[in-house]
């Protein structure tokens, strides 16, 4: 009876540990998404800013009505083809 006890004493504490780990692995795995998804949220805000930037430059070209102008910009640009 004695060993009886034993084994199934170790057995409660064994599987009471179990869920331990696997409450610590959730716990683990929830921790690395939350970060993931802050990682994402950062990474996106970048990418808006960046765009901005490029809608405003693009917004900022003047428009050309000649050839002459057109190349004149793309030669200061350094953009012309030879």
């Amino acid at each position: 009876m004695f060993i009886l006890n034993w084994i199934l004493k170790w057995i409660g504490l064994a599987s009471s540990q179990m869920w331990l780990l696997v409450a610590g692995a959730f716990g683990v795995l929830a921790l690395y998404g939350k970060g993931r998804l802050d990682q994402k949220k950062d990474q996106k805000l970048e990418t808006l800013e960046e765009d901005l930037e490029t809608i405003k430059r693009i917004q900022n070209v003047k428009v050309n009505t000649t050839r002459d102008a057109a190349v004149e910009r793309l030669r200061t640009n350094g953009d012309l083809r030879d």
